[in-house]
């Protein structure tokens, strides 16, 4: 066999030595991407949930089956979940079929927000109870599912997600009147 054989059997193997790690660090940055995407996210979803929060926190009980004021429990804090819930329906259809991204049919929207519903924590660091006048403040965890390969594998740990935290404050103005 000739030099010349062997240097090109040589560029092969030093290419595929090379090549490996490149595209692990290049699919490493597209993964980064969507985790700051899903920060972004999820700040979105924490800034919906404390103005929310200040809305229904003070609003009338019969609305909320008969529970008490300045309170997030029960249907109020079901409300609450909701609203910090639907900016994270984006984020959720990374675990499904195309028609469920886009949203098609009965698995579409519902699917996603039953996602973005389990992999959701919600938390009031101020107290689930308040009173007017003072800060209402929601922190939210969402589990972001990683879905690049390789990048995934760097950044997300075994099992392909990483827990997005944001915190966002509203101060509880209250309704001003009487029902």
């Amino acid at each position: 066999m000739s030099s010349s054989g062997r240097q090109r059997g040589a560029v092969y193997v030093e290419f595929l030595i090379v090549f490996l790690p490149v595209l692990t660090v290049i699919l490493g940055i597209i993964q980064l991407s969507f985790i700051y995407v899903g920060k972004e996210v999820t700040q979105r979803s924490a800034n919906a949930a404390v103005r929310a929060a200040v809305v229904v926190l003070d609003d009338d009980p019969r609305y909320y089956g008969g529970g008490a004021r300045d309170s997030a429990t029960g249907a109020r804090l079901t409300t609450i979940e909701k609203a910090a819930a639907i900016p994270l329906m984006s984020l959720s259809a990374g675990r499904g079929t195309v028609e469920r991204a886009i949203g098609n049919g009965e698995s579409g929207a519902s699917a996603n927000l039953a996602y973005a519903l389990a992999h959701l924590n919600l938390s009031f660091p101020s107290g689930s109870s308040v009173g007017l006048e003072s800060d209402v403040t929601v922190r939210v965890h969402f589990a972001f599912n990683c879905g690049v390969p390789l990048g995934r594998l760097v950044l997300c740990g075994a099992d392909n997600t990483i827990d997005l935290a944001a915190e966002a404050t509203l101060p509880n103005q209250g309704a001003r009147y009487a029902y």
